[in-house]
């Protein structure tokens, strides 16, 4: 019990600081717990509007990169980027010693505001040598594609010969000139190649299977060379213009279909429709009918089918 006044005056003053000590508190979380909230919030727009800028930084860099490098697009216009690529792609498949290649557009994809990818698919057969060189050949050129899918088996137990099928996709943006004509190779460095890994370490045999080569070694005598007879050199073999007329694409042109033909004597291309004759030199032929990957040709009065990738000489009758 309090007894005397100064007791209660002392229990007064506690009672009054612990009233206003709880009212504090109280004020406390009312006022202040919104402040805290308000700045937590503020923290967080300035860190996602800083993440935003670097974005719109990366974009635009992006952008920059993308606009400087439409020199190495195909043609805007998708069709004709198609033709275009899939004679490209047969050139250097044979200038590689790589020939009968069954080269195959598939429909261009659209890449919104960006332009098209043309993924196209390559089957083909060859030796280390020839395909390190299309693959050296592949990557040194300045276009603005790449491979997506590459598989090799061999196709013997020599290995001199392999099986390649080969995925390709390359962009054609909106923003590139409409060119009639795709940049070659540049250089390669010899030493760092494909070519180079195939020659020294004989990589594609060693991946795909063992050989042991055996060196024969005759011993019977050549017969001497007489020195009073010139030696004639063998004469140049002639071209078969069929073996060198090879089908590379089917288009639609928006009102019909037209078939692409490359001429790899002259590395000349063109295009017929149905109906139409072709104008190759020492060739004689109609185009009657064309689909999406086969015509049908008029070939001195014979009727024959041929379907995309193949040459004049693989058509077969119809």
């Amino acid at each position: 019990m309090l007894s005397t006044p100064r007791e209660k005056n002392l229990a007064m003053i506690f009672g009054s600081c612990m009233v206003l000590l709880l009212l504090w508190e109280t004020v406390g979380q009312i006022i202040l717990q919104p402040l805290n909230d308000a700045q937590t919030s503020v923290s967080a727009g300035l860190a996602a509007n800083d993440q935003l800028r670097q974005q719109s930084a990366s974009v635009e860099h992006a952008l920059r990169n993308l606009k400087q490098s439409s020199g190495g697009s195909l043609p805007a216009d998708p069709g004709k980027a198609s033709v275009l690529y899939q004679g490209w792609l047969i050139r250097h498949l044979e200038s590689n010693g790589i020939e009968s290649a069954v080269v195959t557009p598939a429909p261009p994809i659209v890449v919104n505001g960006v332009g098209h990818r043309i993924p196209i698919m390559i089957q083909c057969s060859g030796s280390m040598a020839a395909i390190a060189g299309f693959l050296d050949q592949f990557h040194a050129t300045p276009l603005m594609h790449r491979m997506t899918n590459l598989s090799i088996t061999s196709l013997n137990d020599s290995a001199e010969e392999h099986r390649v099928t080969i995925s390709v996709e390359a962009l054609s943006l909106t923003s590139a000139s409409n060119t009639d004509s795709l940049p070659e190779p540049g250089p390669t460095d010899d030493s760092k190649g494909l070519m180079a890994v195939a020659k020294s370490d004989d990589f594609f045999r060693r991946q795909f299977a063992t050989v042991v080569e055996v060196e024969t070694v005759s011993n019977e005598p050549e017969p001497p060379v007489s020195s009073e007879e010139p030696v004639q050199s063998s004469p140049t073999p002639k071209v078969d213009p069929e073996k060198s007329i090879r089908f590379v694409a089917s288009v639609w042109n928006g009102s019909q279909r037209e078939a692409w033909f490359v001429d790899q004597r002259s590395k000349t291309e063109q295009s017929v429709v149905a109906d139409s004759e072709l104008s190759f030199p020492d060739i004689q032929a109609k185009v009657l009918s064309i689909t999406e990957d086969s015509l049908l040709l008029d070939m001195a009065g014979t009727q024959t089918r041929i379907t995309l990738g193949q040459t004049l000489a693989s058509s077969t009758d119809r």
